[in-house]
């Protein structure tokens, strides 16, 4: 690694949004603790905007189908 590369580690993933144990999954997989345009791009990846890791519970107690219900989940179900 380059001295331009620096290894953020855990503090700057929690940080970034990110728990202790994805951290941990992500330095299993590299096989390296990621640099900060790694971390960065899966902070962004498993963002609640892009997979609704957080929200995903409640989302399962809302109405799928009747008659309020314009298009339950799956593909282009989004606004």
């Amino acid at each position: 690694m380059s001295p331009s590369e620096t290894v953020p580690g855990l503090r700057s993933a929690v940080e970034l949004g990110l728990t202790e144990p994805e951290y941990a999954l992500i330095v299993e997989k590299l096989g390296r603790e990621p640099n900060e345009v790694e971390l960065a791009m899966f902070s962004l990846l498993w963002s609640e905007h892009c997979s609704y890791k957080h929200s995903k519970k409640l989302l399962g107690t809302l109405p799928t189908e009747g008659e309020h219900v314009v298009m339950g989940p799956g593909e282009n179900a989004g606004p």
